[in-house]
């Protein structure tokens, strides 16, 4: 089922179990960093015109994918917040193919979207935009749809166990989804066909040329042009791209990627700044799982038994048996609380949010060469603090007799994630970037 789940509900496994062999682990005494340099920076850097590319793909490898699952608000804040902050970067490119998701992640990413719209250009490079994934493309200035791409299909409903209730207030989502896309230059008689079943979008062309979109036919079928029904009474739209363009929202673009908009929207110079959006991306999807976890294990540890403990009782079994599982469960969320800290902060200070160049070779041209360095340094602490809280939950998850076979799916991410830190220190970014691509 598509549509927006309004409740803050997750499915994430109950455990987690690392092998610790399989974790790189950064250390204190790993090799010098790579040299950068500044040294033909302001040249090289003075015509580019920078952007950031964000991925929003549905990981359907995992069980909980989509927008609030794989997808997730804190990446895209952490994203579009760097970039809107940043004087050299004017432009966040969006590539979307989603079946949907969680509102309120939705919700979350169109304001964090208008904060910084005074400053910076958004792009969205559609493949498919169904359900809480329209939230992000009216959200953006343009909207470019490859072939065979869909957008719309945007019910919107309340999980309760395995039983999804429409959601009454529809209407009013609805309302709120039109003033964004007025504002972003988009009609706001699409937007409530996408969502709710009772209304109608008709679209012709006036004898002057004009082109209509309305939510009611016109007066005269027989004396406009080119008349189309486009969706009627008891459906949900989803529009084809063929569609989205013809009746200009979007625009074509021949492959999924980022690169093409450059030239699409006239901008010379088009250059990929970093791929901050990429590491936060899979860091944000780890940070939405664990932070998931922690929660329920405080949660399960408030319902522990609890009985007074004074020096006559504490050897009974029951008082031992409690204590020992409090003591677990503190333990796993307190390594859970250094993993979340570690994943939280690594965004500030992710040596790949720099903007660098490639030398010709290889070599990582910045314009901070120092600032680089400091950020490094934090990295990797906290890349180390990272795996530190992996060895303290492998311990607890022992402890605690937990089964973990079932993620498997994860401990790779995870491994990247305090891999790609390291390696980005010791090759530079450019270098690192150029060897994974190949």
């Amino acid at each position: 089922m598509t549509g927006f789940d309004m409740t803050h509900h997750f499915r994430w496994p109950a455990a987690l179990l690392f092998a610790l062999g399989a974790i790189f682990v950064p250390s204190e005494q790993a090799s010098a960093a790579a040299p950068v340099t500044n040294e033909g920076w302001a040249e090289k850097s003075a015509e580019l015109e920078f952007y950031i590319e964000v991925p929003m793909i549905d990981n359907k490898d995992i069980e909980n994918y989509g927008v609030g699952g794989n997808i997730t608000a804190e990446a895209i804040i952490n994203a579009v917040r760097y970039a809107g902050n940043h004087p050299d970067i004017h432009h966040v490119v969006f590539k979307m193919d989603t079946g949907g998701g969680a509102l309120h992640h939705a919700e979350a990413m169109e304001d964090i979207i208008e904060e910084h719209h005074e400053n910076t250009e958004f792009h969205i490079v559609v493949q498919n935009a169904i359900s809480a994934g329209i939230w992000t493309a009216f959200s953006c200035d343009t909207i470019f749809m490859c072939k065979a791409g869909t957008i719309g299909g945007a019910t919107a409903y309340f999980q309760v166990g395995d039983t999804a209730i429409v959601a009454g207030d529809i209407p009013w989502i609805a309302g709120r989804l039109e003033l964004t896309a007025e504002r972003n230059g988009y009609p706001p008689e699409l937007i409530k066909p996408l969502m709710l079943m009772d209304s109608e979008l008709h679209y012709w062309t006036e004898t002057d040329g004009e082109k209509v979109l309305s939510n009611k036919a016109p007066a005269k079928p027989s004396s406009v042009q080119d008349y189309r029904f486009i969706d009627r009474k008891n459906t949900v739209l989803t529009l084809t791209s063929q569609d989205a363009i013809e009746i200009g929202i979007a625009k074509p673009i021949e492959a999924f990627d980022a690169k093409l908009v450059g030239e699409k929207i006239g901008v010379q110079n088009w250059t990929l700044g970093n791929r901050y959006g990429q590491v936060i991306d899979e860091i944000g999807w780890i940070y939405n799982t664990t932070r998931v976890w922690e929660d329920n294990w405080v949660e399960q540890q408030l319902n522990l038994p609890q009985y007074p403990v004074v020096n006559a009782n504490r050897n009974h079994p029951v008082i031992k048996r409690m204590l020992k599982d409090r003591k677990q469960h503190a333990a796993a969320i307190e390594a859970l609380r250094m993993i979340n800290q570690a994943l939280n902060e690594l965004p500030d200070v992710h040596p790949e949010r720099h903007l660098y160049l490639a030398g010709e070779d290889g070599q990582t041209i910045l314009a901070d060469p120092e600032q680089w360095a400091k950020d490094t340094q934090q990295a990797r602490m906290l890349a180390g603090r990272l795996t530190a809280g992996l060895t303290k939950l492998n311990v607890a998850y022992k402890d605690l007799g937990v089964d973990s076979s079932n993620l498997d799916e994860i401990r790779k991410p995870l491994r990247n994630i305090a891999a790609r830190v390291s390696a980005i220190i010791s090759e530079g970014n450019a270098k690192y970037w150029q060897d994974e691509e190949k």
